[in-house]
């Protein structure tokens, strides 16, 4: 019974080594187009600006974009509450296809406000492979991510961008 275990244990080891040499590798994409997974302090700092600014009534448009859905929301956040002003999406993908064209979908974090857009961040920055796929970039006056670019080359169909279109302060 315990070389059984003895050799199951191997055969583990021996496969997460061989995960590790072979498919973290694939997912890190060139230097230039991953952040390094950001340190709780180095996190804070784009946060920190925009919770700083005091900002609390705004307008964004947000465009999430991906290989099989593209579409934009236009909100109002004003009172802590926030009003969607407009949904619209673009064919793309098998989209285009469709003799219906794009549908509206729910997605996760929709209708992103700023708080969604760092959450987006936050959830793409867990694992040391995500973190290397991402590219965020933040916005130089107000601190929130501005641009959020999640791909990891070598994999297919997984591409998928968040991008600030419009951002309006209202008061």
């Amino acid at each position: 019974m315990a070389h059984a275990n003895t050799a199951i244990i191997a055969r583990t080891a021996a496969s997460l080594i061989l995960l590790t040499v072979f498919l973290l590798p694939a997912c890190s994409g060139s230097t230039s187009r991953a952040i390094p997974v950001p340190t709780a302090p180095e996190a804070a700092l784009p946060e920190n600006q925009w919770l700083s600014s005091g900002i609390t009534d705004y307008r964004i448009r947000v465009t999430f974009d991906s290989v099989w859905h593209n579409q934009t929301y236009q909100s109002a956040i004003v009172d802590g509450k926030v009003q969607i002003e407009s949904v619209t999406c673009i064919a793309v993908g098998v989209e285009r296809d469709e003799p219906t064209g794009c549908k509206l979908r729910e997605l996760d974090f929709a209708p992103f406000t700023v708080p969604d857009l760092f959450a987006i961040v936050g959830s793409r920055t867990q694992q040391p492979h995500d973190a290397a796929c991402l590219t965020v970039e933040y916005d130089a006056t107000y601190g929130f991510p501005r641009r959020i670019v999640y791909d990891c080359p070598g994999s297919h169909d997984e591409e998928a961008s968040w991008i600030v279109e419009q951002f309006e302060v209202l008061r």
